[in-house]
């Protein structure tokens, strides 16, 4: 990935008319159809999403008055999940037998992102930017937080496991993106991420493909 990053960039740069590089944080939202991992009892099949962020730089060509290109790598860290309660019925025997538990139970997935996007800049201030994007699974931990009701009272509950043997290894997709170009090399992006990998492995899962949007802000130079 590395290599072909490298021959895009020389094979990109020898043709544009000029370019800038950007570097962009924000935060990001990620939600899936179905919760990631196994064993949701009455949650299975139904959406988990929630909040993490994301850090990246790129650098953007611009071929023509009107068209360039944008390649990107990043670092992303999401959590998806959803609030449960094991008192509300629905669940089995097997999730009982250490007591009853409620809070909040999410998948973290940490990533490394390349994106190649064609960029349009036919009006001022403003680039819109559609492409490819490949989403490397670096870690994933399933988090429950809360607390646990037991004969003697409720308790603390914090558990995080690790799971990334449970996930796809590459997440790819399709990518849509805005940016806002601001005063002072100050810039506002937002971009979309449409999965189109099944990103969960677990054993009897359903399918669970990434939705993820980015508020970012780019400083460009």
């Amino acid at each position: 990935m590395p290599l072909l990053c490298i021959a895009f960039l020389c094979a990109v740069d020898a043709k544009a008319q000029r370019s800038r590089w950007e570097l962009a944080g924000g935060a990001n939202w990620t939600r899936y159809r179905d919760p990631l991992g196994t064993e949701h009892g009455p949650r299975t099949g139904r959406r988990a999403e929630g909040m993490g962020f994301s850090l990246g730089a790129s650098r953007a060509w611009q071929r023509s008055r009107n068209w360039g290109e944008v390649l990107m790598v990043q670092a992303a860290w999401s959590s998806a999940g959803y609030s449960f309660d094991e008192s509300g019925g629905g669940y089995g025997t097997k999730f009982l037998a250490d007591g009853l538990d409620r809070g909040r139970r999410s998948m973290q997935v940490l990533s490394a992102d390349v994106l190649a996007a064609l960029a349009w800049h036919g009006l001022p201030g403003l680039r819109l930017e559609a492409g490819p994007m490949v989403r490397c699974v670096l870690g994933a931990w399933e988090r429950r937080r809360g607390e646990r009701l037991l004969q003697n009272g409720p308790g603390p509950l914090d558990e995080r496991n690790w799971s990334r043997d449970l996930l796809a290894p590459v997440d790819a997709g399709l990518c849509l993106g805005a940016l806002v170009e601001g005063p002072e090399g100050i810039g506002f992006m937002l971009r979309s991420f449409t999965g189109l990998t099944d990103l969960d492995r677990a054993p009897g899962a359903s399918a669970s493909y990434t939705a993820q949007l980015q508020f970012l802000v780019v400083y460009r130079w």
